[in-house]
């Protein structure tokens, strides 16, 4: 399913004349995506177990750099590194399918955005 959707923002990002590389700028979206969905994870967490997310503020770079290279580097061998194989996968799929995965891809990303931002403001205080 994430390598459909892979396959959506390449198909998007290849409308926009200026993008010389969409592969690689999907593979970006790719991870800010599922970086969002792992830090709202976090956000949530951090409120359940009533853990203090200000006392590690001084470490916050240093986390989000870990958090972020181990959201990546995965991606990378998922997604970029199999881009062809995707994109030949996904061409093929009948015109039904196709719309359903549009429309997954779309939920998915509004959601993953949304949802970070609605839990960011709303349980960090």
């Amino acid at each position: 399913m994430l390598g459909e959707m892979y396959y959506w923002i390449i198909f998007y990002l290849k409308k926009v004349k200026t993008n010389d590389m969409p592969e690689f700028n999907a593979y970006l979206l790719m991870s800010l995506l599922l970086n969002a969905n792992l830090w709202t994870f976090v956000i949530i967490l951090s409120y359940l177990l009533k853990l203090d997310l200000k006392t590690v503020s001084g470490d916050a770079k240093v986390i989000g750099v870990v958090i972020g290279l181990s959201v990546m580097i995965p991606n990378y061998f998922l997604f970029f590194a199999k881009r062809k194989k995707i994109i030949e996968k996904n061409d093929q799929l009948p015109q039904k399918r196709k719309v359903k995965g549009i429309t997954s891809f779309w939920i998915y990303s509004i959601l993953s955005l949304s949802l970070l931002f609605i839990v960011g403001v709303n349980l960090t205080r």
